[in-house]
């Protein structure tokens, strides 16, 4: 039989219908036809390669049934492939982060014993295109939590072998408790899709896009649908992770913080939209929902970003002089310590529309500030609606009871005596009918003030 496929590993001994089924040109490579056990005893590494390595060669259907395929040498993915798993995968519901159950187990488990990379995506072709890979219904984690390096790593940074990686899919797949990330993809990585991709409790990133040796002018596009992604339990882990200048998108699906209040949401940079998203923290100390650092856009719509410390971050701490500029906030930003963070540095050139239900926006800008523009970004909203700030003075702004903390001037162009007051301490400033007042405390009406002078 292995004669009709001159160069393909066959590790079999007797004729079946999966055998039949290569020979009639079906392309289903069975893994168990090639020796693979699925009892989560023994290794079955070098049986499921050799079905990854049929299946390739003539892009076909490398088929997995139910069960628990233990392995300690890392796949190769080298060709175009379809990698299937039978059944049903995990998938995380309810808001209990950290400690939700799995609404099923994963019907088929790839468990990996070693040191390295569960799943090694790569082209040793000079000068190729590797296109035309999708991996279903598969859960990728390593034998022991935290160990091994990425889940899945997509490797196209050798720019003499491998141009780029396009038409790669991945869904209903699991990637979880890797020790570095769940899925890792560096180079040029182009049109890549995730459809219900779950990456959980990753030590570093659990999904990390990494543009480092992409070729020049050609972008990666990514497009992540109803993922369920959530950060590892460090301060400095991140439930995805985006160091691109490309092409990202999400519809909807969750990114959420660790269950002890550790980790963060998505740190993303230029080109990145948010469509109908739950980004939802746990409140811990210093966690981050949305950090933005980039130069044509971060577009956050129809999303909730709630219960972090600091739900929207534009600019790093971390490297002030990064630019964040071209960002519209459209959604629901409320229930954080801080809701917005403008961080001082280099240009934040961008807007925040009106934001939803109307509780207090708690907005920490560490730049000089005017009324109604706040550093070079602009607030479009409701004007009645209350802003506070987190340091320096406050202003009663049109017809709140408190308003904006803020630590910079302003101009004060509201006449109404409940209005325009700039807060100093407990003194009160304002003026009514072309009369500068000032009084200790807060005034009854507006006159109830001492007269400091007419205003011409």
């Amino acid at each position: 039989m292995s004669q009709l496929f001159t160069g393909v590993n066959h590790n079999y001994t007797h004729f079946n219908e999966t055998q039949m089924g290569e020979i009639f040109g079906q392309g289903l490579f069975n893994v168990k036809a090639y020796g693979a056990m699925g009892s989560g005893a023994g290794d079955d590494g070098t049986s499921i390669q050799y079905a990854l390595d049929a299946a390739q060669a003539v892009g076909g259907i490398a088929y997995f049934p139910p069960g628990v395929y233990k392995y300690g040498t890392t796949l190769n993915v080298t060709g175009r492939v379809h990698i299937l798993g039978g059944g049903q995968v995990a998938r995380w519901t309810g808001d209990s982060i950290g400690t939700a159950e799995l609404s099923v187990k994963s019907s088929v488990i790839l468990k990996y014993t070693g040191s390295s990379d569960g799943m090694h995506i790569y082209s040793d072709t000079n000068d190729a295109v590797l296109n035309g890979i999708t991996i279903e219904n598969i859960e990728l984690v390593p034998s022991t939590d935290g160990g091994g390096r990425y889940g899945i790593f997509v490797d196209a940074s050798d720019s003499s072998k491998c141009l780029s990686i396009a038409g790669l899919t991945l869904r209903n797949v699991v990637v979880q408790d890797w020790g570095t990330d769940g899925i890792y993809t560096k180079g040029t990585v182009f049109d890549v899709t995730f459809d219900r991709l779950s990456a959980l409790d990753n030590v570093r990133y659990g999904v990390n896009i990494d543009d480092t040796s992409a070729q020049a002018g050609v972008p990666s596009q990514i497009t992540f649908i109803d993922p369920w992604l959530f950060s590892g339990s460090s301060a400095s882990s991140w439930a995805v992770y985006m160091d691109v200048a490309e092409v990202v998108r999400f519809f909807g699906g969750t990114i959420a913080g660790y269950g002890s209040s550790l980790g963060n949401g998505a740190f993303v940079r230029n080109g990145c939209s948010f469509f109908g998203t739950n980004i939802e923290g746990v409140s811990g100390a210093n966690t981050i929902g949305v950090r933005y650092t980039g130069t044509n856009g971060l577009f956050l719509g129809q999303a909730q970003v709630s219960a972090w410390a600091i739900g929207v971050q534009i600019g790093n701490p971390n490297d002030k002089t990064a630019n964040a500029d071209g960002w519209v906030i459209a959604s629901e930003i409320s229930g954080n310590t801080t809701d917005l963070h403008v961080v001082d540095g280099g240009s934040r050139l961008g807007t925040v529309l009106h934001r939803g239900y109307g509780q207090t926006f708690v907005l920490d800008d560490d730049l000089l500030t005017t009324d109604g523009v706040h550093d070079q970004w602009a607030y479009i909203g409701q004007s009645s609606r209350v802003a506070e700030y987190s340091d320096g003075d406050k202003i009663i702004h049109e017809n709140a009871t408190t308003g904006f903390s803020v630590n910079a001037n302003w101009e004060i162009t509201d006449g109404t005596w409940n209005g325009g007051h700039l807060v100093l301490g407990t003194y009160h400033i304002w003026q009514a009918s072309g009369v500068l007042y000032i009084k200790s405390g807060a005034p009854a009406n507006a006159t109830d003030g001492t007269i400091v002078g007419t205003q011409s």
